[in-house]
């Protein structure tokens, strides 16, 4: 859907094509609803009221395709679902009328499935040929259709750009308005500002889920529809066998023709539920990536300084925040796998009876231990070694001096084997855990059977059947896959929770407080310039034409904006910095004591081209404070005053 209220389209020249196609459906309804009417020997007692109901759904179709040009960039999912389900019905229906010569009603019931066809073909039509911008402007999966997105057929382009030729980045697919890191980022500030206060580390993806609870919500229904398909299949297989033992028949003939048709059913329902629940899902993953990061940055642009590192934020928007997605599906399956779970044993305790508890039981008693810090602790230490990598790489300059590169290599490899070692603990259980999880697979059928066996022989029940031991076989299947997601989801909810824990403790850190200022003048321009400044190391570099093109020529000495200039002045401040200060042509210029350990005739010179009457600070009409502990300065700054 779009943004906006009203979507802005030119004239589609297929649409008048569409409003008589959806008019003719209209008229052949009413035909039909006209032709029951006046026969009485022919119709049944539901024929009026379908008939009556069929008009009404054209009546219907006409105003919600009017209403959907007008408000979604894409093709209506509510008609095409209706009309092509409307076609497979209507299709059995016409078969029925014809072989019970009812031929008038026949022949426009052939006409109306005609109709709808063409409905549907024109209904599934993109817009984007006669959409105006910025909706034509829109990447394909926001103007694609239900059934483009069932099949992606919609990526397919991008596969056949990708086989003509190097891709870039240009070739790939714009974002969706809709998963935007803004807005998302925004929604969830607005939340979390409500629930800051909490120190309950469940938190933070608490107010996620409810800050987005519309995208999860849309994550459910074909969750459950894939469930249902899924546990469709004993259900088909059990038919199956049944059919296979029947002798043939013409009845058995049309039961397999049926069993065929609920075959496609069945495995294209799963495949297509899947392919929206995991459509679904990438969307709240892509919010959670960019409204987690966004309120990350936002949080770090008012932390205190020196409370963190400079690669806290990035540590957590990388590793942490990647960690909770590489589990968020899992976590979020938890209780799809719970309802598989009690539907597959209760369908096995049909079958089997107690024995449906084996599968269960084997999976419960594989349950290992696993220590939730061990993805906390080893986070810390990919912070601590990026950290100190981080240091070294912004320090080369000096590392290279002073002549201790080797000494810091050695603790950059000490740092990172460390890390490994504090990892191998949790990679240790993680092993343990995936390796238990697989013997419910293996064992729980052959377990199953064995039990059940040793029961029936006590018993002297001799009721395993080939149809229920195939039944039986397929739910195990059935109940074990989600039992052993459930296991394994446990280290995973761990690893989360440590992820969740330290962005929580980030996010909830005191924020930087405007306090009382100190008399000393460089933490008077640093309260001023909070930490904006024009050093060196801030800046690219910069081409030799701009160089010559921003020189400073002081005598025997010209400063440039370049790294490669000489650094003259003393207290971390050069003159390249000053010369950036000059040519960035700001309102405010604070310098603090940028002309200590100079000699009075260089002092002057600056202060004369630059504070003067026809300095550059005063052509350009920037507001200048200086600082000095140089009386003389002083005295030589109140006289360029006085003369101005």
């Amino acid at each position: 859907m779009a943004n906006d209220s009203t979507v802005s389209w030119t004239e589609d020249t297929l649409g008048p094509v569409s409003h008589v196609t959806s008019f003719t459906n209209l008229v052949l309804q009413l035909s039909l609803l006209v032709l029951w009417s006046v026969s009485r020997s022919l119709r049944t007692s539901t024929s009026i009221p379908a008939a009556s109901l069929s008009v009404t759904n054209a009546v219907i179709i006409i105003g919600l395709s009017y209403v959907e040009d007008c408000k979604s960039t894409r093709p209506s999912s509510l008609l095409t679902i209706y009309l092509l389900l409307s076609i497979l019905f209507d299709a059995t229906q016409v078969r029925t009328l014809w072989l019970t010569h009812r031929i008038p009603m026949a022949a426009v019931q052939s006409a109306i499935t005609g109709t709808k066809l063409a409905m549907l073909l024109l209904e599934m039509r993109e817009k984007t040929s006669y959409l105006q911008s910025p909706y034509r402007d829109y990447p394909p999966e926001a103007t694609s259709g239900i059934i483009n997105l069932s099949f992606v057929w919609w990526i397919n382009r991008l596969f056949m750009t990708g086989y003509q030729k190097l891709m870039g980045n240009r070739d790939l697919y714009d974002l969706e308005p809709g998963l935007a890191s803004g807005p998302a980022g925004e929604r969830l500030k607005r939340a979390w500002e409500k629930h800051r206060s909490a120190k309950n580390k469940l938190s933070l993806p608490s107010v996620f889920v409810r800050c987005f609870w519309m995208e999860f919500l849309a994550v459910v229904w074909p969750r459950l529809c894939l469930t249902g398909f899924s546990f469709a299949q004993p259900f088909l297989i059990m038919a199956a066998v049944q059919h296979v033992e029947r002798p043939m028949t013409a009845e058995t003939r049309n039961r397999g023709y049926g069993l065929i048709g609920a075959t496609i059913l069945v495995y294209l329902g799963i495949a297509v539920s899947n392919v929206h629940y995991r459509q679904s899902f990438s969307r709240v993953s892509t919010l959670f990536r960019g409204a987690m990061i966004s309120l990350i940055h936002d949080r770090t642009l008012t932390l205190q300084d020196g409370l963190y590192t400079e690669s806290a934020a990035l540590t957590l928007m990388s590793t942490d925040v990647d960690g909770i997605i590489e589990h968020l599906e899992n976590m979020n399956d938890v209780w799809a796998r719970t309802i598989e779970v009690v539907i597959g044993i209760t369908l096995l305790g049909l079958q089997l009876g107690a024995t449906c508890i084996v599968p269960l039981l084997l999976t419960l008693e594989v349950r290992g231990k696993f220590h939730w810090n061990d993805q906390q602790n080893w986070n810390l230490e990919i912070q601590k070694r990026v950290e100190n990598t981080s240091a070294v790489l912004g320090s080369m300059k000096a590392t290279k001096v002073s002549g201790i590169s080797r000494a810091l290599a050695q603790n950059l490899q000490e740092h990172r084997e460390r890390e490994l070692v504090v990892s191998r603990a949790f990679f240790k259980g993680i092993m343990w855990l995936n390796g238990l999880a697989t013997l419910p697979r293996i064992w729980s059928p052959v377990i199953t059977f064995i039990v059940y066996a040793i029961q029936a022989r006590i018993r002297g029940d001799k009721s395993l059947t080939t149809v229920k031991a195939f039944t039986a076989l397929s739910i195990i299947t059935l109940v074990t896959t989600p039992a052993e997601k459930l296991l394994a989801v446990l280290p995973q909810l761990a690893a989360a929770m440590g992820c969740f824990q330290r962005i929580h403790e980030y996010i909830t850190s005191d924020p930087v407080k405007d306090g009382r200022l100190g008399h000393n003048k460089a933490l008077m321009l640093n309260s001023a310039i909070s930490p904006a400044n024009a050093d060196e190391k801030e800046f690219t570099p910069r081409t030799n034409d701009e160089e010559q093109g921003v020189a400073i020529k002081l005598d025997n000495v010209t400063v440039l904006s370049s790294p490669k200039a000489i650094s003259v002045a003393l207290k971390n401040v050069s003159f390249k910095a000053l010369a950036r200060a000059v040519y960035s042509r700001q309102d405010v210029a604070l310098l603090d004591d940028i002309l200590s350990a100079l000699d009075m005739q260089t002092q002057e010179m600056i202060i004369a081209r630059l504070l003067s009457d026809d300095g550059i600070f005063r052509q350009l009409g920037t507001t200048v404070v200086l600082t000095t502990h140089n009386r003389k300065l002083s005295c030589l700054l109140l006289c360029f005053v006085q003369d101005f």
